[in-house]
């Protein structure tokens, strides 16, 4: 007669599939919504104290739960090894999003943030760009959001502050397509923008006044 672990083993719910590798385990340690049980959160705990020095943290369609995206966000705070932090349709939002840009505004490791079709809209940019001034490390920042309004206050920080930092703004310009609203080479010192409101422009305009590393401004796709 098989014990009570080996059925509780057999009947456990697999979740949907993490963009993370091994961190499948470790998105459900942090309380993402596949694998809730405890059995999972202790092999998570295994995982991250035999995985202190992984490079690259990535969750796809993990749907946090109650203090999970808190303990990840304070977890990357003190992290000194991770490089590249990527979200993709996890549903954070704008609060999400200040999680994110307060942990980074300590975190001197993290070169690259990517933020996938969660929605952080003007408010969660705010805080970006609020940590963009005072986070020297980050070097790539690329979002797509649903919203245009994303792009300005992020590109004006890194522009006033003269941040040699490679940046993308996508949006979706109909179900099926999407669209470039700015991108900033900090390698060829070229800014090309796309599609911004008139708040934006302005903002960018004042940002510039200030800015020593943009060498070509690119409208060519501006409408």
């Amino acid at each position: 007669m098989p014990s009570a672990g080996r059925r509780i083993r057999t009947r456990e719910r697999k979740g949907p599939p993490t963009n993370i590798g091994e961190p499948r385990v470790r998105a459900r340690c942090l309380g993402a919504a596949p694998g809730r049980g405890p059995r999972a959160v202790a092999r998570g705990w295994r995982w991250r104290r035999r995985r202190r020095g992984a490079r690259r943290v990535a969750f796809k369609r993990n749907r946090f739960v109650g203090e999970g995206f808190v303990r990840f966000c304070e977890y990357l705070e003190r992290n000194g090894a991770v490089k590249e932090v990527v979200l993709s349709e996890c549903g954070i939002g704008a609060g999400g999003a200040g999680l994110v840009a307060g942990a980074l505004r300590l975190n001197e490791c993290v070169e690259e943030l990517q933020i996938w079709e969660d929605s952080i809209g003007s408010r969660g940019a705010e805080d970006l760009s609020k940590m963009i001034e005072a986070n020297s490390t980050l070097k790539k920042l690329s979002i797509f959001d649903s919203s245009i309004a994303t792009a300005a206050p992020v590109i004006s920080a890194v522009l006033a502050r003269n941040r040699t930092m490679d940046v993308q703004v996508w949006s979706r310009e109909s179900q099926a397509r999407m669209a470039r609203v700015v991108e900033f080479t900090p390698e060829s010192g070229t800014l090309r923008i796309s599609h911004l409101d008139v708040s934006g422009t302005c903002r960018v305009a004042c940002a510039l006044g200030m800015n020593l590393t943009v060498n070509t401004l690119d409208l060519r796709e501006s409408g």
